[in-house]
């Protein structure tokens, strides 16, 4: 039976990222599991990006590739 394959991107905010990547990286791996799901490859893609329009009066993000 075939696996289905799926793509997400987290927007994360950078303030929390930046004082400890790994532990926000492990978080979301955390998440993914604990719903059923497999991490195969996990990336940050963008630090410290404007964003369109603020979110929780927050002006940047942090996107990462799951």
């Amino acid at each position: 039976m075939p696996v289905a394959t799926y793509e997400a991107l987290f927007l994360l905010d950078p303030n929390k990222v930046a004082s400890d990547a790994e532990s926000a990286k492990q978080t979301l791996h955390h998440i993914i599991e604990r719903a059923g799901g497999h991490v195969e490859v996990s990336r940050p893609w963008d630090y410290n990006h404007k964003l369109a329009y603020p979110i929780h009066k927050s002006k940047k993000g942090s996107f990462h590739i799951v």
